[in-house]
């Protein structure tokens, strides 16, 4: 929390000078969490599913064509699994994973769009799983939506892309893409996992400061 407190405090007092840009943004979209185990039986699938993102961004001139930029986010990520055994039964499992994200991007300029890539790091807030269904043809009585929560990683990164289409001086539009690099299962369990974590979002960015 004091990192945070830390970068809001310096967004607001840098983007007081000169033209650098400073704001709040919110965004929905898609996100999925690939969650392929090395033990499995079956099959499994990994539908899409809705997301969000809200948060406050900086941007740093540093000449006409660049930027540095950097935000705080609230990032809403939601999975599922669709998994059919070798004997056809199977379950549904949802995961809903909540984290703060701070990424970090180098954006090129035109006219009225910014094109940016870079990094970005999710802590984890809040997890939790729910399963529906028959994990083999002998039990009797099916999961309803039990709830129970995952062997997560606390962190996450991995790469930033997105563009910026100014509309006026206050609003844009704003598409990003999140794709993370870190296997996020985390357990002590002989099989192990392979988990990662996408996120598609579109939105709108406000700006307190003229860019």
């Amino acid at each position: 929390m004091k990192l945070t407190s830390l970068l809001i405090f310096l967004m607001l007092n840098i983007a007081a000078y000169g033209k650098d840009s400073f704001g709040l943004k919110i965004n929905l979209g898609i996100s999925r969490v690939t969650a392929v185990n090395d033990y499995k039986e079956g099959s499994q699938k990994f539908p899409l599913m809705p997301s969000g993102q809200c948060g406050v961004f900086y941007n740093s001139i540093i000449n006409n064509k660049s930027i540095i930029g950097t935000e705080l986010l609230m990032l809403q990520i939601e999975g599922k699994e669709n998994y059919t055994y070798s004997d056809g039964s199977s379950i549904i499992i949802r995961r809903n994973l909540s984290y703060l994200g701070i990424p970090v991007y180098y954006g090129y300029k035109t006219k009225n769009r910014i094109v940016n890539v870079g990094l970005q790091f999710n802590y984890l807030i809040s997890r939790t799983e729910q399963k529906k269904g028959k994990e083999n043809v002998l039990q009797e009585v099916p999961f309803n939506w039990a709830t129970s929560t995952p062997n997560i990683d606390k962190y996450d990164y991995g790469l930033k892309l997105g563009i910026i289409l100014n509309r006026d001086k206050k609003f844009e539009i704003e598409g990003a893409y999140y794709h993370g690099l870190n296997n996020i299962w985390y357990s002590e369990i002989k099989h192990q996992g392979n988990w990662k974590v996408k996120q598609l979002t579109f939105g709108l960015r406000y700006k307190f400061s003229k860019q």
